[in-house]
């Protein structure tokens, strides 16, 4: 009986795992969590239905964390986001960082050559286009229009070493 437990868990978070962040995932929940509750209705039904002779009280104070419990991490389990693509396909090394996402590079875990992605778009860094249409900030606007005061002679305000500063 243990056993029907542990594979019933096994299989909603295998599925969950399976599709996540997909509606087929939380679906799979969903019928996990409607498969236990319909367990805990027939535990409560069949006491009434034996008038008493069959009591399962015990199971049914197992039964609803159990159901927690099953419900809980597979909707963890499909919350989790999907695995990097950048993995060696060979051992499953994590790729990210190493080398170009243009150009195939070598795996340091087993020496395989990686293919590079094929769904690659350049960030700002990369892209021209963007650079040209980037602005100062407001903090640096504000310096530079200082510095150019300042180039000009028109500052208006006294140089800090002019200032007079009396302790208190």
């Amino acid at each position: 009986m243990p056993i029907f437990f542990v594979g019933y868990a096994l299989i909603v978070w295998a599925l969950a795992a399976r599709y996540r962040r997909r509606p087929a995932g939380y679906l799979a929940v969903a019928i996990g969590f409607s498969g236990l509750m319909s367990l805990n209705l027939l535990h409560i039904k069949l006491n009434d239905w034996t008038e008493g002779e069959i009591f399962l009280p015990v199971l049914q104070s197992i039964m609803y964390p159990y159901t927690a419990f099953v419900t809980g991490i597979g909707v963890y389990i499909a919350c989790l986001p999907h695995r990097s693509n950048r993995g060696c396909a060979w051992c499953g090394y994590d790729l990210h960082g190493l080398g170009s996402l243009r150009e195939p590079c070598r795996c340091p875990e087993c020496g395989k050559v990686a293919p590079a992605e094929h769904s690659y778009r350049r960030s700002g860094v990369d892209r021209a286009d963007l650079r040209s249409g980037d602005r100062p900030s407001s903090s640096n606007h504000a310096v530079q229009h200082a510095e150019n005061e300042d180039q000009r002679g028109q500052t208006g305000h006294e140089a800090p070493s002019q200032a007079t500063h009396e302790p208190v």
